[in-house]
């Protein structure tokens, strides 16, 4: 194999920059324009999902003329929104919601898609994995505006789990899961407004931790 010296190097990444290689052909700030476009008319026929993944490679263009971006901004905003209402109407709109998250679209977007995806799991009483999938989006876009819908989440899984008794897999009990999301929720969201239901559950279940703990050493 033959290695590439640094000013070719260089150079093969420059070229990068300029231009996105996707199913749509060649997407560089000459022809961004021509793409937005496409990507318009995409949406005002209805077919957002198409629209939104020739958004999310116009996306990845670097050095986009700022008129453009702006413009490619607005159009992920419709798109989302029309997309966001075909994937909550269908049967699996967790998993479609999930893979709008895992997009290379604009990351106010993959959050709110990433929050929907937890919205959805609750709904289907998958508690955990709706915690859990409130965590994705803490850890991938931790500058993430969306504070008060990710808190509400986890307060909602947090105390319905700490409150059941009952056990999952037979083996496993869903109180120790909620107790994990409520001590998420006071660290990372501490303002929410179900903090200080949370507080009081974390303080009842430590103090029966010490009780215990007691009980045990005599």
């Amino acid at each position: 194999m033959t290695l590439l010296t640094a000013p070719r190097a260089a150079l093969a990444l420059a070229l990068l920059g300029l231009a996105c290689r996707s199913p749509y052909g060649t997407i560089e700030r000459a022809n961004a324009l021509e793409h937005l476009t496409l990507a318009e008319r995409d949406l005002a026929a209805g077919n957002s999902a198409e629209a939104l993944a020739r958004l999310e490679e116009i996306h990845q263009v670097e050095n986009l003329d700022p008129d453009l971006r702006q413009r490619e901004d607005r159009l992920v905003d419709a798109a989302g929104e029309a997309r966001f209402a075909v994937i909550a109407a269908g049967d699996d709109a967790a998993d479609e919601f999930e893979d709008l998250f895992r997009s290379k679209l604009p990351e106010s977007l993959r959050a709110r898609a990433g929050l929907r995806a937890a919205e959805e799991l609750l709904r289907e009483d998958s508690r955990i994995r709706a915690f859990r999938m409130v965590k994705k989006v803490d850890e991938a876009l931790p500058a993430h505006h969306e504070h008060v819908a990710a808190g509400d989440l986890v307060a909602r899984a947090g105390l319905s789990l700490v409150r059941d008794e009952r056990r999952y897999n037979l083996l496993f009990h869903y109180r120790p899961r909620g107790l994990q999301a409520l001590e998420y929720l006071v660290l990372r969201y501490p303002l929410d407004a179900h903090a200080a239901e949370a507080y009081y559950e974390l303080s009842r279940a430590y103090e029966a931790d010490r009780e215990l703990d007691a009980a045990q050493e005599l």
